[in-house]
């Protein structure tokens, strides 16, 4: 059973992440090239996750990933999740004027799994986030709140969605 899960997971984060709103930061890991991380809110029946994309040259989630996120008001949110996919995308060639290299990017997917009380001190703001990636796990301070907010509001989003139905 909970392998058909899974796949039924699999298949459907790319469909529902196209039709999604995400927010997202940029970072340099391990000081190659850049690497993004995304987030969007899905919303299941009455379960909620948070799902993250993360495409990077070097880094990807650890076989058990863990998300942790610091509030405004100092609160910190613990989430253990599980990958839901991992593929390497096509090379690409960064040209310079006399020459060039070919690289290659991962596009990996993570959710984890948050409930109704966690999702409502996302409303105060993240200043810092905590993901547990290979090798070296990410971490990003913020000054001011640059994620927290707008999925508190992706989420009220989807939980209008569900009513509207």
């Amino acid at each position: 059973m909970k392998k058909i899960l899974f796949s039924l997971l699999v298949l459907m984060i790319p469909i529902v992440s196209q039709g999604q709103s995400s927010v997202g930061y940029v970072y340099k890991a391990l000081t190659t090239e850049d690497s993004r991380v995304d987030f969007s809110i899905l919303k299941q029946d009455s379960l909620c996750y948070i799902v993250i994309k993360l495409k990077s040259s070097r880094v990807v989630f650890s076989n058990e990933p863990f998300l942790k996120m610091k509030t405004t008001n100092g609160d910190v949110i613990d989430l253990k999740g599980f990958v839901v996919s991992s593929n390497k995308s096509s090379s690409y060639i960064h040209g310079y004027k006399y020459g060039g290299y070919i690289s290659s990017s991962t596009i990996s997917y993570a959710q984890f799994p948050i409930n109704r009380d966690e999702i409502e001190k996302l409303k105060d703001g993240i200043i810092k986030i905590r993901i547990g990636t290979l090798p070296k796990v990410h971490e990003k301070v913020f000054k001011k709140d640059k994620i927290g907010e707008k999925l508190y509001k992706l989420y009220q989003k989807e939980v209008k969605m569900d009513a509207d139905f």
